[in-house]
């Protein structure tokens, strides 16, 4: 079966893309369930000290993506944006939202 979906990461961390994996997720639209992927990424949620939690996230993945596969990542989207230089109010940012009432010319 085949499906086209799109998602972006709307904050950095990995879990913005892992969690669609959780078998209880909301967002798990795919329908996939692996016990041992829930489990590390309980085991992440759990974790307080950074690099040990990214070493849980870095294993959930490999299981996911290298393992297991139920999805497969086909292109990514990127956008390019340019803005002439007295243009000020305009920060980077995921969802590419530049609120109006913050840009300024000077």
């Amino acid at each position: 079966m085949v499906a086209r979906a799109s998602w972006y990461g709307d904050y950095n961390d990995p879990t913005t893309f892992l969690d669609l994996l959780v078998t209880d997720n909301g967002n798990n639209d795919s329908g996939f369930s692996c016990e041992e992927y829930d489990a590390l990424m309980r085991e992440a949620a759990e974790c307080t000290e950074r690099e040990e939690r990214f070493e849980i996230l870095s294993r959930a993945e490999k299981l996911a993506m290298h393992e297991l596969m139920p999805v497969m990542p086909l292109y990514f989207e990127v956008n390019l944006l340019a803005f002439r230089p007295g243009v000020k109010g305009i920060w980077p940012n995921a969802r590419n939202v530049f609120p109006t009432k913050f840009i300024y010319k000077e």
